[in-house]
């Protein structure tokens, strides 16, 4: 499974340098909850399938023009098994096809009407290429203090005590890799998009944006400490300049992509450091430089 989601890192980043609306600090949140759900039970798959289960994550896709995602994609056998992770936590009852949070009595979106959808839609980019293979949708609940009052056993639905017996009927089910599995794999990643056009990220500028170098402990900004390193005067820790401005430098690119990477840009950008020259060395080491003198400027390797 990759990495932090770049739109979670982004979120991540700008609350440190800057002031997120209520409904900001929302979306943040459940980003959040849903890498963590997603993150434990992918490696509780990992750890626990046979090797002949192909497993892919975060797969978005693109039906008619309708953007969906899959968060987890099994394939064994002659089945796909899409799994739709949600991390909720408390306690939730569904009540004339509507589901609600118990303590405040308020109406959640039915994520069984959003299966049903992705299944719809994944099925529509699958065609009659892939259509030998059966198809099974479940939405799995991966936080343990999550309880669903009345729920009727007929649905796609795992909860948190049931995911080790999902995954051992998984286990239990014989097959083996074949050239149909790859090619469904290849096919997809072929069709997978990289960022959703409805990706919803906070409005910011580079000109209202702190600048500074955020203790990777506590997220306060760091101080000069020596010539080789930097302080964090709240919790203490230490960090070598050069690790610093390399981190600086990674949240610039994710920031401003289509900013130009130069050695005044980043020096402006960490604030702190006293020396251009260790700005442009830890340029050169990572990045292509590109032009000469005042007009240099750096791209990825």
């Amino acid at each position: 499974m990759k990495e932090t989601p770049v739109a979670l890192e982004i979120y991540n980043y700008l609350q440190q340098r800057m002031q997120l609306s209520p409904s900001e600090k929302t979306k943040q949140q459940n980003l959040y909850k849903g890498y963590v759900g997603e993150k434990a039970l992918h490696a509780l798959l990992k750890k626990n399938l046979p090797s002949h289960y192909l497993c892919m994550t975060d797969l978005l896709l693109e039906s008619n023009q309708t953007e969906f995602q899959i968060d987890i994609l099994l394939i064994g056998g002659r089945t796909i098994y899409p799994l739709e992770v949600k991390h909720y936590e408390g306690d939730f009852i569904i009540q004339d096809d509507g589901w609600y949070v118990v303590s405040s009595k308020s109406e959640i979106r039915n994520p069984i009407h959003q299966l049903k959808r992705m299944e719809v839609l994944f099925k529509s980019v699958l065609g009659n290429k892939f259509s030998n293979f059966d198809i099974e949708p479940n939405i799995v609940f991966t936080h343990p203090e999550f309880y669903l009052y009345q729920a009727p056993i007929d649905l796609p639905l795992i909860f948190p005590t049931q995911i080790m017996r999902f995954i051992q009927e998984l286990q239990s089910a014989s097959s083996h890799q074949s050239q149909q599995h790859s090619s469904l794999v290849h096919f997809l990643e072929e069709q997978r998009m990289t960022q959703s056009t409805y990706e919803q990220l906070p409005t910011y500028s580079y000109d209202h944006l702190k600048k500074g170098i955020v203790c990777t402990k506590c997220s306060e900004f760091l101080v000069p400490f020596s010539t080789l390193k930097l302080l964090c005067k709240n919790c203490q820790t230490k960090e070598r300049i050069e690790t610093a401005i390399k981190r600086n430098l990674v949240e610039f690119m994710q920031l401003f992509p289509g900013k130009k990477i130069t050695t005044n840009a980043i020096y402006e950008w960490c604030d702190i450091i006293q020396s251009k020259q260790s700005v442009r060395r830890v340029l050169k080491s990572h990045l292509t430089a590109i032009g000469k003198g005042k007009q240099t400027y750096y791209v990825s390797k």
